[in-house]
C-alpha cells in the first residue's frame, strides 16, 4: 500500500522524501515496481461488467441465465480445479471442465461445452463472480 501511494504521488514530490516519510527505502520501492503484476491486479484492469442479476436468482425458462464458478478438489497427486456452469432455471450443471491448472482456458472449456450442447439463443446472461479465472476478456469471448 505504501509503494502504491509513492507511485501515485511521485509526480508531486521527490521519491526520497516520500520514502523517508513512509519509512521505506527507495530500493524497496524500485523492487516493488519490478514485481510482476498479480492475476487479481491484471483482472481489475478490465472494465467491470454490470451485475444484470442483482441477486435475482430466478429464471423464466432454460438457457436464459447461466451461473459459473470454480472450485478445487484435493487428490493424492495434488489439486484439480473444476469449473461448472449451472442453468439457473433447471438448477442443473450443464457444462463443466476439470484440469490441474487455473488458467483462463479452464473456464473457456466449460463455456464451450455448454454452448455446443445447449445452443442458447440471444439474450443469455452468463454470470460469474469477479474471480480472476472466471472473467473472460472480449478477445477470448470472440474465440468461443
Amino acid at each position: 500500500m505504501r509503494f502504491r501511494f509513492i507511485e501515485d504521488c511521485r509526480a508531486d514530490c521527490p521519491l526520497t522524501i516520500l520514502c523517508d516519510v513512509l519509512g521505506v527505502a527507495p530500493t524497496g520501492y524500485y523492487g516493488w515496481r519490478s514485481l510482476p503484476e498479480s492475476p487479481r491486479s491484471a483482472a481489475n484492469r478490465f472494465p467491470i461488467p454490470p451485475n444484470l442479476l442483482d441477486r435475482n436468482f430466478t429464471a423464466a425458462a432454460p438457457n436464459r441465465t447461466w451461473l459459473a464458478d470454480i472450485t478445487y478438489i484435493e487428490t493424492d497427486q495434488g489439486s484439480l480445479y473444476l469449473t461448472i456452469v449451472m442453468d439457473l432455471y433447471s438448477r442443473r450443471m450443464v457444462g463443466w471442465a476439470i484440469a490441474d491448472h487455473l488458467r483462463a482456458e479452464l473456464s473457456l472449456a466449460a463455456l464451450r461445452m455448454v454452448i455446443s450442447v445447449q445452443r442458447p439463443g440471444s439474450g443469455l446472461i452468463h454470470h460469474s463472480d469477479r474471480g480472476v479465472k472466471c472473467f473472460v476478456g472480449v478477445s477470448q469471448c470472440d474465440a468461443v
